[in-house]
């Protein structure tokens, strides 16, 4: 858990540096390039865990799709490193994850941007008394941000989470989050 802190950190850190440049035209986009930090509350959906549930903490990165461009908002690939630990039946659960993430943001007002987007990703899955796995997940999401200053963004965000059974345990971690995030802009 420690040295996935500390990767989350160094990539924040590195974000920062690495594209200190801010974008101009801040009141039209969400930046070229974006880094963030978010806290979400999880709970597992999936079998025999449906009783879990705690919290979640994320670093991202997403930057413009230089692929694909779309006529109206943004196309945004991400990503996402996170860990969580989720409590329930008197035993806890560790998940931690990668995810790559594809994203398409728009406008909805001045300095408001609605989102979808959805992804793959893979996950450490470590149940109290049964040792860990990785298991591959496929996400989807929703969003909501909004522009606070022309470099800093806040926003709320909702994905659910389905991934593959865990070592033929007939545990499935499946699950949803919801939280917010904080961004910045470059």
């Amino acid at each position: 858990m420690k040295k996935i802190l500390s990767l989350m950190a160094a990539t924040s850190v590195f974000s920062v540096l690495a594209f200190g440049q801010a974008y101009n035209d801040y009141q039209t986009n969400l930046g070229d390039f974006t880094s963030y930090a978010k806290f979400d509350y999880m709970h597992f959906t999936g079998s025999h865990i449906s009783s879990f549930d705690g919290p979640y903490m994320a670093v991202g990165v997403d930057w413009n799709c230089r692929l694909f461009k779309v006529a109206y908002g943004q196309l945004k690939p991400s990503i996402q490193i996170g860990t969580g630990r989720a409590y329930g039946d008197g035993s806890h659960l560790d998940f931690s994850n990668i995810e790559l993430n594809m994203r398409y943001l728009y406008p909805i007002g001045q300095n408001l941007y609605a989102g979808f987007g959805g992804g793959i990703g893979a996950a450490d899955v470590k149940l109290q008394g049964v040792s860990s796995g990785m298991v591959g997940t496929v996400q989807g999401s929703g969003e909501l941000d909004f522009k606070i200053s022309p470099n800093v963004y806040l926003g709320a965000q909702a994905k659910y989470q389905f991934a593959s059974e865990y070592k033929s345990t007939g545990i499935n971690p499946d699950n949803y989050r919801l939280g917010i995030k904080l961004g910045m802009m470059f």
